[in-house]
Order: C-alpha cells, then structure tokens, then sequence
C-alpha cells in the first residue's frame, strides 16, 4: 500500500512537472495598453450648459406626466408631474 502511494506521487509528479506558467511578452503588454487606452481613456464630453435629461437606455418613449393616459403612481401615491422611462428587463 504504501509503495502504491509512493507510485502515485511520482506518477503526478511526472505528470506536473513539463507545466509552465505563460509568459507575457512586452509586445503583447503594449498591445493590451493601446486597446485599453482607445476604449477606456476617451476624452471626456463637454457639459452642457442647458438643462437637460439624457436616457442612454429606454424601453419606448419618455412620457411625461402621465401613464396609458392615468397619473403616475409609486407605491399607490399618485403624482402629477414626473417622468415615466421604461427600463429594459
């Protein structure tokens, strides 16, 4: 038994041992700074100077003040004024 164990070892050792780590090259590390520079490292936008709302995701329109034509509602209160934007599920 214990000579089957002391086989085993060897065995996964022999196995284990030709495994390398990767090694990363600085032409790739270069590669990977530039794609993350183009997409990460935009130049901020200009703020605008007038009041404004900007949806980036919408399901349909942004209503205003009303719901399939009823006043808006959060948990049973109704409002008058608001703004209705339909997130996507």
């Amino acid at each position: 038994m214990n000579s089957t164990r002391v086989l085993l070892f060897l065995l996964l050792a022999a196995l284990l041992a030709p495994i390398e780590a990767a090694v990363v090259l600085p032409e790739e590390l270069k590669e990977r700074d530039e794609w993350t520079r183009a997409r990460c490292e935009a130049a901020p936008s200009e703020p605008r100077a007038d009041p404004a709302l900007v949806v980036i995701a919408n399901h349909g329109d942004v209503i205003k003040n009303a719901r399939a034509g009823k006043p808006l509602r959060i948990a049973g209160e109704e409002f008058t004024r608001g703004l209705l934007c339909h997130a996507r599920a």
